[in-house]
């Protein structure tokens, strides 16, 4: 996940702060769901889904979390992705 915000000079607000995004991947024998950076990519795209930008606007302080967890001896393995992050707004 890129990001190119700086914020390193006081010409933004916080808007919103700690707003989260989550995805879900299940492997079964380590076959199927979705590549680890897809699931981050989907999990940053259900924060901004729930959370859409506006003009002058930035993700900022942007956590990713991953949670494993194995069921049935390992067999089954779901990942578990959460995205958080605080949205600033830039003056103009």
């Amino acid at each position: 996940m890129n990001s190119s915000t700086a914020l390193n000079q006081a010409n933004f607000i916080y808007v919103k702060k700690n707003v989260q995004g989550k995805a879900t991947a299940a492997y079964f024998l380590g076959i199927g769901g979705l590549k680890v950076n897809a699931v981050v990519q989907s999990a940053k795209e259900d924060l901004l889904k729930a959370n859409p930008l506006k003009s002058n606007q930035a993700l900022a302080n942007v956590v990713v979390d991953v949670k494993v967890s194995n069921t049935f001896f390992g067999i089954i393995n779901t990942y578990n992705c959460f995205v958080s992050a605080d949205i600033v707004e830039f003056n103009r």
